[in-house]
């Protein structure tokens, strides 16, 4: 995990609350390459890889997941 304040890139864990659910989430951020989200490696071209790159550890941020089904 990052440190406090750590900025957010490939190879960092983060890791994510729906805000609906309250339910938590960890996911890596790792290259197009080794893109799994099966396992929890979120591609940083993806959306929330592309949202959640470069923010700071701790920081609160938006991102929209499309709905699944």
């Amino acid at each position: 995990m990052l440190k406090l304040n750590s900025t957010i890139n490939i190879g960092s864990s983060v890791v994510v609350e729906q805000m609906k659910t309250k339910q938590r989430f960890t996911y890596k951020i790792v290259s197009i390459g080794e893109a799994d989200a099966s396992s929890g490696k979120i591609s940083t071209s993806s959306p929330f890889g592309e949202a959640v790159v470069g923010k700071k550890s701790g920081e609160v941020f938006l991102c929209k997941a499309p709905e699944v089904k």
